[in-house]
């Protein structure tokens, strides 16, 4: 089924959403720290992750809160 001009219209003005976590490798980069360091935060509770299947993510808001434990501006 084709879809009218106006549902193409607005599938294309989409915006996309925030991601609601991030994998340990997005989280590395957006803290400008290592993929192990991270590893070693969640290991010793400093930053809290939620385990989804084999894959370990980060809530954005966790990584915002560590940073700004941290002293830094999120």
């Amino acid at each position: 089924m084709k879809p009218h001009s106006s549902d193409a219209k607005n599938i294309k003005g989409m915006v996309e959403p925030y991601p609601l976590a991030y994998c340990v490798e997005n989280t590395a980069k957006v803290l400008g720290i290592g993929r192990t360091f991270v590893f070693q935060l969640i290991k010793e509770g400093k930053l809290k992750a939620v385990k989804i299947g084999r894959r370990t993510l980060i809530p954005v808001v966790e990584a915002e809160a560590f940073l700004s434990r941290q002293g830094g501006a999120a």
